[in-house]
């Protein structure tokens, strides 16, 4: 049966009509994505630029995300971003400062890196620590009266005082009685802790118990702070005055009264351990590390203010119980073990700016690195010495490379860094060594 021409005509009409109606819906469809594509890089462009502060110290601007400027518990600047006051700003939405803003770059470097660079010369270290306890970080950046100190220890102990480049002899430190020492000891806002181990569980074969210990700078004496709740702890690491322990395969921070909290899981397992861990600004940063396999080259960071972490470039080299510490604002990694459980004397380099690794200066020495030190502007890396003790090297910025760095404590077991009350350093001082 042959269609009438004009519903023949019609038909098509309506067909085009829903064609070109189709082709419309396709394009707004098209245009509907596009349009929530650039609307989420406005409101992400937005956020980042809400999230970034300008401060206008005394008259010299600095940048700086919000997240960093909130770190290391309550202060000035935290207080001053929170939105809890009325902060006054200026027509350019910045916030003014009025103080000189000499010092103000290590402040910045001490909430970004959780470092703190100490001036050379007593006047401007006087400054700093005005400046430092204005903001109300003088704790956490070791200048409450407190010396940062390189601790040697062995059949005696000694500080090195990196202003005069001196060794001083000082009394041993007490252990805390029917404990021993697990780990060597770290710095914890303006404390030392390290942790213990009850050494019954050693004869009567118990299950081991850990615990913090803290440096009492008044009796001289290692006290038990709280329990370590895991029979596996592995390292001591602070950010500020919070507080963390790696127990494999995941973080504790300290909450209090015996209470610790369990972290975010790691992105990458690593549930053998063997890892590398420090405080890199307002964050933990894990590197290598094994999990019944070859050891890996991945990297980990945990944002404290977003509670969440990602993975960092990883590195040249894979290694299992690698040495890390932060040394000018760069995340630097040595040692560890290769894939054949060799020791390894590479150095790599970490810049969170461009977020790339780049090789160093090989270590020097044919031993097993035991520890990575940064105090101010000095590296330190130490090994254990054939028999018992240490040798140790600081890499020179002038000739970049390792030099050696003699110890003066005989038989020296361990070196750790921290701070210390001057005033009881000095009343514990035995004498000065040549």
């Amino acid at each position: 049966m042959q269609v009438p021409r004009p519903l023949h005509l019609l038909t098509s009409i309506v067909e085009a009509l829903q064609a070109a109606v189709a082709r419309r819906r396709e394009r707004l469809a098209l245009q509907q994505q596009q349009f929530g594509m650039v609307r989420a890089e406005v409101e992400a462009l937005n956020r980042w630029q809400e999230e970034v502060e300008c401060l206008d110290v005394g008259g010299q601007r600095f940048h700086a995300r919000s997240a960093v400027l909130s770190g290391h518990a309550d202060h000035y600047l935290s207080a001053l971003v929170s939105g809890n006051f009325a902060a006054a700003r200026e027509a350019d939405d910045s916030l003014f400062i009025d103080r000189d803003p000499q010092h103000f770059a290590l402040i910045l470097q001490h909430l970004r890196e959780g470092t703190t660079s100490v001036p050379h010369g007593a006047a401007a270290r006087g400054q700093l620590r005005r400046e430092a306890q204005y903001y109300g970080l003088s704790e956490s950046m070791g200048l409450s009266g407190t010396r940062t100190c390189l601790f040697a220890v062995g059949e005696s102990a000694a500080i090195y005082d990196s202003n005069t480049r001196q060794w001083v002899e000082i009394e041993k430190p007490q252990p805390c009685r029917r404990l021993g020492d697990f780990d060597d000891f770290r710095p914890w806002g303006g404390r030392l802790v390290r942790i213990l181990f009850n050494r019954a569980s050693i004869v009567s074969r118990i299950p081991s118990e850990f615990f913090v210990g803290v440096f009492n700078a008044m009796s001289w004496r290692w006290d038990v702070l709280d329990v370590i709740p895991s029979p596996d702890p592995q390292h001591l690491a602070s950010v500020g005055s919070r507080l963390f322990c790696q127990v494999s395969p995941s973080f504790l921070e300290y909450q209090g009264n015996g209470h610790w909290e369990r972290l975010p899981g790691m992105i990458v397992d690593r549930e053998e351990g063997f890892s590398g861990l420090c405080a890199l600004g307002d964050s933990l940063v894990v590197v290598g590390g094994c999990d019944a396999s070859p050891p890996m080259a991945s990297v980990e960071q945990f944002s404290l203010s977003e509670r969440k972490w990602v993975q960092l470039p990883d590195m040249l080299c894979a290694r299992a119980e690698p040495c890390v510490t932060v040394w000018q604002g760069k995340l630097i990694v040595a040692g560890g073990q290769d894939s054949l459980n060799e020791d390894m004397y590479s150095v790599e380099c970490f810049d969170p700016i461009s977020g790339v690794w780049q090789p160093m200066p090989s270590l020097p020495h044919p031993h097993p690195l035991d520890q990575l030190l940064a105090l101010e502007d000095t590296l330190f890396a130490f090994a254990p010495r054939p028999g018992w003790g240490l040798v140790a090297h600081h890499y020179s910025l002038e000739t970049q490379s390792w030099q050696p760095f003699p110890l003066p404590v005989p038989y020296s077991l361990y070196a750790a860094m921290g701070p210390l009350p001057k005033e009881a350093v000095d009343a514990h001082t035995v004498r000065a060594i040549a």
